[in-house]
């Protein structure tokens, strides 16, 4: 088998390494030949061998992201004057003329 590359996570927390890791192969194929057994004997250790999964936002993380992303309005009427002035000839853009008209 070909091993590209192998990551250990290592808890800054608790100072030590987590108890798992990411190993990259070369080849799909080399990937497909590990995961075809769930379990392998490395020396005297048992590990279950998974697919990674690509990592996703806890709820928490995903309001935090959705209110960053909303503008402050307070009243929830973010469009309710969008339109305010627009039949009254003195407001809007073209009511002041300008030097080229």
């Amino acid at each position: 088998m070909f091993l590209l590359e192998i990551d250990l996570p290592y808890d800054k927390e608790k100072n030590e390494r987590r108890p798992f890791c990411f190993i990259s192969f070369q080849t799909e194929q080399a990937a497909q030949e590990v995961l075809r057994l769930q379990r392998h004997t490395i020396g005297d250790m048992s590990v279950d061998v998974k697919r990674a999964k690509p990592k996703t936002l806890n709820n928490n993380q995903q309001q935090q992201q959705q209110l960053q992303q909303q503008i402050y309005d307070p009243y929830g009427q973010q469009n309710a004057y969008a339109n305010y002035g627009a039949t009254v000839p003195s407001y809007g853009a073209n009511a002041y003329p300008t030097a080229d008209g």
